[in-house]
């Protein structure tokens, strides 16, 4: 992942949220995934816990999978976006 400001963060290879803030600044986890599939298709989903949330402007995911043989993707995501929905976000217990 790529933030506006040039810095690169990776995932960190670990899975789950950190139970305490990550004390590079910044992370990237999977915090659940799944897949199946057969010899011709193949689905994999996974859901990523960024900490602290981007700053504003663009963020830009990338990834790949060479053992697929899928090359390099990438997508611009809005980073004041996120930080909106963040904001919006209610507890559902108090």
């Amino acid at each position: 992942m790529a933030l506006d400001d040039g810095k690169r963060i990776f995932e960190d290879r670990s899975f789950g949220a950190p139970v305490t803030d990550p004390s590079d600044g910044h992370t990237l986890r999977v915090i659940r995934g799944g897949g199946g599939g057969g010899s011709s298709k193949y689905l994999m989903r996974e859901s990523l816990w960024l900490w602290p949330l981007p700053p504003e402007g663009p963020l830009e995911l990338v990834v790949q999978w060479p053992a697929f043989g899928i090359g390099e993707s990438r997508v611009i995501v809005d980073g004041g976006q996120l930080r909106a929905l963040a904001a919006a976000v209610k507890p559902l217990w108090g």
